[in-house]
């Protein structure tokens, strides 16, 4: 019932560009945490710890590519957007979670999403608790 205030509100939508939802004051927030701790320049923790720190480094944070990399259908935009990837010397490819894409940078771009429109909308034919 609440959630269909939210998303009739007018306030809020959801965004087309899957790149712009976790950007500071993003129209599909509903509650964000204000960046405070910017030494550095740094925006959210979630990009510290999630984005290689340079361009050979391996994520710190890395994606099941077995059990759910696999289970994006084909032409998921969130799969293209929300994960980045790095082939390693080795050879081997990780994927690390990418929806914060600002490590560093003044004035703050990013804040940490708590909660967005998006998750407001059911689900049909899903259950909240998926079968394994």
């Amino acid at each position: 019932m609440e959630s269909n205030t939210v998303i009739t509100n007018g306030n809020y939508e959801l965004l087309k560009n899957l790149n712009s939802v976790f950007l500071a004051n993003s129209r599909e927030a509903l509650f964000q945490l204000q960046s405070v701790n910017v030494a550095g320049g740094r925006n959210t923790w979630e990009a510290q710890v999630a984005i290689p720190a340079n361009a050979t480094a391996g994520p710190l944070f890395r994606l099941d590519t077995i059990n759910l990399i696999p289970r994006f259908e084909a032409g998921d935009a969130r799969l293209t957007n929300w994960t980045g990837t790095r082939t390693l010397a080795s050879g081997a490819t990780y994927y690390w979670p990418a929806k914060y894409k600002v490590r560093n940078a003044t004035p703050v771009q990013e804040n940490t999403m708590v909660l967005r429109v998006a998750e407001q909308f059911p689900h049909p034919g899903r259950s909240a608790y998926p079968s394994e």
